[in-house]
C-alpha cells in the first residue's frame, strides 16, 4: 500500500490512500521545553488512536501503540 503525506512534516500531517482518502492522522503538540505528545489516529468512519510518542528532552522519549509501552533496547531493538 503507498500512502502519501499531506505536509512536508511528518509531526503534522495526514497519511492519505492512493484514492485521496484519509487514513491516519499525525498531531503533535508543539512545546519548546520539557516534553511533546505526537498522537496517531486511524480514520475509518471514526476516529480511533492507534499510538502516541512522548517526546523527552531530558529522558528517553516513549513509544505507545495501543496502550502497551514500547522501548527501546541497547541494540536499537524495540522490545517489553
Amino acid at each position: 500500500m503507498n500512502l502519501s503525506f499531506t505536509k512536508d512534516d511528518p509531526k503534522n500531517t495526514m497519511m492519505l490512500m492512493p484514492d485521496g482518502r484519509t487514513l491516519y492522522v499525525i498531531e503533535t503538540s508543539s512545546q519548546f521545553f520539557g516534553s511533546a505528545n505526537t498522537k496517531v489516529m486511524r480514520v475509518s468512519g471514526k476516529t480511533s488512536d492507534v499510538g502516541m510518542i512522548e517526546w523527552h528532552s531530558c529522558s528517553d522519549s516513549v513509544l505507545l501503540v495501543g496502550r502497551r509501552r514500547v522501548v527501546p533496547v541497547g541494540g536499537g531493538i524495540f522490545s517489553r
